[in-house]
């Protein structure tokens, strides 16, 4: 992608395998999305930060922040907050940038509808530490945790396989286009999860046995080099029986949508976000279906992954 002067772009997030197991070691295949959000930089003569934030290009909020951060004015107290909880650590962690960090004018945009769970808050962290230099993974840390699979996204071109040991991100960039592709699909369940909630839940409830880490790593493995449809499907549903043990509860489509032709997973925290969908049928049907479920949002694989 060719980026204008003082401009940053990062990518959004699906996460197909190892959702919650990527915090204890589990191999990941996590997919970069053609929706991202970007960063452009100008230069401001008050000694003032001012940051215009869009979603689709339309107005969001705006808030002019003094020297050190404080707020001075902003169209949205709880968002201009929220902004500062980010921005303070980073000047914490890398004092050098408090400097970069005045007389600027900032404006992000967002590609996506800001509910989706693709990274919004990811693809933020990305552009300030590529616009700061700074390592994106300590800021990640300081603010919302979680295991970095989404920074890994953020810039890279490809699919990837993404590990976090020893508190460190591996990550192994992975070729994953299936033959099959044109009948996998992404479907939002217009219910956005706290993943932040849902991660600290799961981190105090659960321990894994060994074995279950190496259940899902095989699976990600297979599911990288399904050559069928079908393949694809059972090893969906195989993931979905073991997410489900671990977590305690039903699997999506046993709960909700039985009488589908297909196979359907959960993406991210379960219960909302994304559903990842593996059906013979045409996408019309597929659209006319989860019309009936109230879901209005359906991408064909192309259309949402890089």
């Amino acid at each position: 992608m060719m980026l204008a002067p003082n401009t940053y772009y990062a990518h959004g997030k699906l996460l197909l395998t190892a959702e919650y197991l990527v915090l204890k070691g589990a191999k990941a295949l996590a997919v970069p999305t053609r929706l991202g959000q970007s960063l452009r930089v100008s230069t401001l003569t008050k000694n003032e930060l001012h940051w215009r934030a869009k979603v689709l290009d339309t107005q969001w909020f705006d808030v002019n922040f003094d020297a050190h951060l404080e707020i001075i004015k902003c169209s949205s107290l709880d968002l201009a907050t929220k902004l500062q909880s980010i921005l303070k650590p980073i000047i914490h962690l890398y004092p050098q940038t408090k400097t970069v960090l005045t007389q600027k004018e900032l404006t992000t945009n967002l590609e996506f509808d800001i509910n989706w769970g693709l990274g919004s808050s990811s693809t933020l962290i990305s552009l300030l530490a590529q616009w700061l230099e700074v390592n994106p993974y300590p800021i990640l840390e300081a603010t919302f945790g979680g295991s970095g699979y989404d920074l890994a996204c953020a810039t890279s071109s490809t699919p990837l396989i993404y590990q976090f040991i020893n508190n460190k991100p591996v990550i192994t960039p992975t070729y994953f286009k299936p033959i099959f592709h044109q009948h996998l699909y992404f479907v939002y369940r217009g219910q956005k999860q706290n993943s932040k909630r849902e991660v600290d839940k799961f981190l105090l409830q659960n321990t894994l046995h060994d074995t279950t880490i190496d259940l899902v790593n095989e699976i990600t493995k297979k599911m990288t080099l399904a050559t069928d449809l079908s393949t694809f499907g059972q090893l969906m549903d195989e993931h979905e029986q073991l997410i489900a043990s671990c977590i305690k509860q039903t699997t999506v489509q046993s709960e909700l949508f039985s009488d589908f032709d297909g196979h359907i997973k959960s993406l991210g925290a379960w219960g909302g976000d994304f559903l990842l969908i593996a059906s013979p049928l045409s996408k019309q049907k597929i659209i006319a279906y989860f019309e009936t479920k109230k879901m209005n949002v359906v991408f064909a694989y192309d259309d949402l992954i890089l």
